[in-house]
């Protein structure tokens, strides 16, 4: 059987097409788009120290395929972090979204618990970092987004002790002690 040159080209291209998307998948030869999103709502909290905060990360696909997007914390930033005290945990770090699609995960963060004056203020800047798996596993670089949250804490705190308690417990004395000399200064008038 004799095949004709457009017939013969016509089956090239069909093989070349069917071995892209198939052997290849979504790596050297298509046209995949790998482009991922990291955002918050919200990206300042404050709180007390050995508070847990939790933050609601929303991951987007922006690329044409549907893709496995890695989220971690910057290496650098965690390092310091952990020698600072804090603990950082995320609900998951690899989503499988689709394009277009967006998922949420969530950041757990411990502030360091020791004891802090009454005044107390540091601030603390967690980066998170967002990449396509897919596009890395192929060599194609460029598809890291970062998002940089902002954690204040302010105030005083002792392990098991809360600040709120101490106020509380000294407004009920000066209370107290304002009645009992109010007595006093009225029961020498009469």
């Amino acid at each position: 059987m004799r095949f004709t040159p457009l017939v013969t080209v016509l089956v090239m291209v069909t093989a070349i097409s069917v071995l892209s998307m198939s052997a290849f998948g979504q790596g050297y030869w298509s046209d995949a788009h790998h482009d991922p999103m990291i955002t918050s709502d919200q990206t300042d909290y404050s709180c007390l120290p050995g508070d847990q905060v939790e933050v609601i990360l929303k991951v987007r696909n922006n690329g044409n395929i549907q893709d496995s997007i890695k989220v971690e914390i910057d290496q650098s930033n965690f390092q310091q972090l952990v020698e600072d005290g804090w603990a950082v945990m995320l609900s998951t770090n690899n989503l499988i979204i689709d394009s277009g699609e967006e998922r949420t995960l969530t950041a757990t963060i411990v502030t360091p618990s020791d004891w802090r004056e009454p005044g107390y203020k540091d601030t603390q800047d967690i980066t998170f970092i967002a990449y396509s798996e897919q596009a890395a596993l192929d060599g194609i670089n460029g598809t890291e987004r970062e998002f940089t949250i902002t954690i204040k804490q302010e105030g005083a705190s002792a392990i098991g002790f809360e600040p709120i308690v101490l106020v509380s417990m000294l407004l009920i004395v000066m209370a107290v002690l304002q009645v009992t000399m109010w007595r006093r200064w009225y029961g020498r008038k009469r």
